[in-house]
């Protein structure tokens, strides 16, 4: 039986029998029932499983369909982007600069585009975030693009939060406020006022020549890598519904960034670190 299987068999044994799991899986070999209690999954939830295509390519950022739909000839171009949801729609026709035809796609035929370009998104063995195993950091899963760049931005005010008592320019202090919003300014000075437990590459400020959009992109870059290291040792599923989130370029920097096993003395911190944030963030209004 596959792994999908088995976890499969946890959810049944979640919402049908959640008080005698034990009883049932002993009609089952040893080694068999270890691995179905071994499943790290409480949902109860069956309809995840057989969720759409159509609904769940709505997560999915349009660069990641862009590629996909460059697979296919010319003239069948138009419909695939037709078949999609408006946002994506929108985007795509501008990136293949395509007029796209009033007139709307049929359903049947919506239904099936729209299954064929996500069977070549996405692998059929990448669980839904239902079954994914417990994590806190699961929870990151669950914001949206605009959401994750906020949560990007401010985690990079820790790696500056590092640097900002070793500037003695008060010229130089004040320009690098000065890039950053309201809000940011006061997390910042929260940032450097507590012990930052993992320690990252300088940013090499001596050579910034005062450009905000310069500074920003550094920092939300540094944001990244941050949730990068945290997600480490997560289930990689878990980084695809993310990364899927995100555009490729976002994307790329945090999968280069994120290792299959946890790294020592700096994932469980920044996992704590980003968590901290979030809520922060959800309780200042921010995400």
């Amino acid at each position: 039986m596959q792994a999908k299987s088995w976890i499969m068999l946890r959810v049944l044994l979640n919402r049908f029998h959640g008080g005698a799991q034990e009883s049932l899986l002993r009609s089952l070999p040893d080694e068999q029932a270890q691995i179905v209690s071994s499943q790290s999954v409480d949902s109860t939830e069956i309809f995840p499983a057989f969720t759409q295509p159509s609904e769940l390519i709505h997560e999915i950022h349009y660069s990641w369909l862009t590629p996909i739909i460059t697979q296919f000839p010319h003239e069948l171009q138009s419909i695939l982007i037709s078949s999609l949801p408006d946002m994506q729609k929108e985007r795509l026709s501008q990136r293949f600069q395509i007029e796209l035809s009033a007139d709307p796609v049929a359903d049947s035929v919506k239904k099936f585009l729209t299954q064929l370009i996500y069977s070549k998104l996405r692998h059929s063995d990448v669980l839904p975030l239902e079954y994914l195993p417990t994590s806190p950091l699961k929870s990151i899963a669950s914001l949206d693009k605009r959401q994750l760049q906020h949560l990007f931005d401010y985690l990079g005010l820790f790696d500056l939060a590092l640097e900002i008592p070793q500037i003695v320019d008060k010229k130089k202090l004040r320009d690098i406020y000065n890039c950053l919003s309201t809000k940011k300014q006061r997390f910042l000075r929260q940032c450097t006022r507590q012990k930052e437990l993992v320690q990252s590459q300088k940013l090499n400020l001596d050579a910034w020549d005062g450009d905000p959009k310069r500074l920003n992109k550094v920092l939300h870059r540094r944001g990244i890598i941050r949730l990068g290291y945290a997600l480490s040792g997560q289930h990689p599923d878990l980084v695809w519904h993310i990364t899927h989130t995100l555009d490729t370029g976002r994307a790329e920097v945090l999968a280069k960034h994120f290792s299959q096993k946890e790294i020592p003395k700096v994932t469980q911190a920044l996992a704590q670190q980003v968590l901290n944030l979030v809520h922060y963030l959800q309780e200042s209004g921010t995400l």
